[in-house]
């Protein structure tokens, strides 16, 4: 699946670009995918002592390392737009899963929207 991960997020009114908070630029697909594929999933425990969450798994750490390297190291084409290529339907869920996991809805809303070619 070809995504143009150069896309910006829009605000509520739909108008207004979103801002990275950091840095005051347009916040980008680009920039919400390595985000949510960088940011480590650390075990979870109950009150009671038991593991909740296991967190990423070794596997897992190296499946989001490699979309990661496939989002760093698209470059822009002619008209500006920047394509990556998730090859297989388990790239394109793990990014959906921990977009879900870490974004809230205004953002992962959009930004699956256009993973599937919906804007």
């Amino acid at each position: 699946m070809k995504i143009n991960i150069n896309q910006t997020l829009k605000d509520v009114d739909g108008v207004t670009s979103v801002k990275d908070q950091k840095t005051g630029k347009d916040l980008t697909l680009k920039d919400v995918c390595i985000g949510a594929v960088l940011m480590p999933v650390p075990r979870s425990y109950g009150q009671d002592g038991s593991i909740i969450d296991k967190g990423d798994s070794e596997k897992e750490k190296f499946e989001k390392w490699d979309i990661f390297k496939k989002l760093r190291d698209a470059v822009p084409n002619e008209q500006g737009e920047i394509w990556v290529e998730l090859v297989s339907d388990t790239e394109v869920a793990i990014v959906k899963k921990w977009l879900a996991y870490f974004q809230p809805q205004l953002i992962l809303g959009q930004a699956v929207d256009m993973i599937e070619g919906k804007v």
